[in-house]
């Protein structure tokens, strides 16, 4: 194999240079395939681009982020073990219903039979009311109730995060596009300088040195080109799953999202930030919330010490 691989390099290192449209074309050039209008397409779906701006790319986020999605459901739970806790507040009820058929002969005496054909029936309904378990279940509600705020606050994390970093991805794959312009650019007007030289030493005005500083210039920025198309396809994948999208979705950025954006105004003082962060970062309410909790189960085991009180009673009766 390796054989043959060697031959076909052979066959095209002795190939003579042929002109077409006054554009010379040198084995290499056909064995590369080096061409600007048609760059190597490193992208697995090029041929189906999705275009994006960043409003879209935050939506998409919002709706298939993974780490989104975990965060909802993990809400989801506390929500669920709230209400069991508040539930447990009520009084458990039992509703109970037996039936029995007798049906045959018996023997009185052990001598005389009679038959009989009789049918019994037993209902009954019981409640049970905890009415002091030492505070066990108030101190147990208002825990799943700060854990419940807590998952609430991480998901607000969560989605801060994500809006974040899909912000970054996303610029940064716009600055991938925008120098892979420049450079494509650039070799385009590389092609032309070549062009140039190769017209010009044809006419005997140029030097063969002139052209083979084009031809290097045109070679280190095709190299550049393709390095940055790699780098492009890298911030795609980086954005792709942060979206939760196909690994080979080829997205196109806006480049009207290209401007100069203000953030924040970092005029006001540092105090004012530093408070301002304190109140609306959600990982400190969140470290918070979690802290109340715990309290409330120091509570939950205090508890176990004390008496209990329970209330409970029964109804039923017997008949045909």
């Amino acid at each position: 194999m390796n054989f043959i691989f060697l031959l076909v390099l052979l066959f095209f290192q002795f190939l003579p240079a042929y002109s077409v449209s006054d554009k010379t074309i040198t084995p290499e050039d056909i064995f590369l395939n080096k061409t600007v209008n048609e760059p190597i397409k490193l992208e697995a779906r090029i041929d189906v681009p999705l275009e994006l701006n960043l409003e879209k790319a935050l939506n998409y986020a919002l709706l298939q982020n993974l780490d989104v999605a975990q965060a909802k459901y993990l809400q989801e739970i506390d929500k669920w073990k709230l209400w069991e806790n508040v539930g447990n507040f009520l009084p458990d009820y039992r509703l109970g219903y037996s039936a029995q058929r007798f049906d045959g002969s018996f023997l009185i005496g052990g001598v005389f039979p009679v038959m009989t054909l009789n049918s019994s029936f037993n209902t009954f309904m019981r409640f049970d009311y905890r009415f002091f378990e030492g505070g066990q279940g108030l101190f147990n509600t208002l825990a799943a109730k700060n854990l419940y705020r807590s998952s609430g606050e991480n998901l607000t994390q969560s989605l801060n995060d994500t809006l974040l970093s899909v912000t970054k991805a996303y610029n940064q794959l716009l600055k991938e596009q925008a120098e892979l312009d420049v450079l494509a650019k650039a070799v385009e007007e590389a092609e032309s300088d070549l062009k140039l030289n190769q017209d010009l030493e044809k006419e005997g005005v140029g030097t063969r040195f002139n052209v083979l500083q084009s031809e290097a210039q045109l070679a280190e920025g095709e190299q550049l080109f393709i390095a940055k198309q790699a780098e492009f396809r890298e911030a795609s994948i980086s954005l792709a799953r942060l979206l939760n999208l196909e690994q080979g979705t080829h997205i196109k950025p806006d480049k009207n999202d290209l401007t100069v954006k203000k953030l924040y105004d970092i005029d006001k003082p540092i105090t004012e930030i530093i408070e301002l962060a304190k109140n609306n970062r959600p990982e400190i309410k969140k470290a918070k919330l979690e802290y109340n909790a715990l309290k409330n189960y120091v509570g939950v085991a205090i508890s176990g010490f004390l008496p209990k009180a329970n209330f409970f009673g029964q109804y039923g009766g017997t008949g045909n």
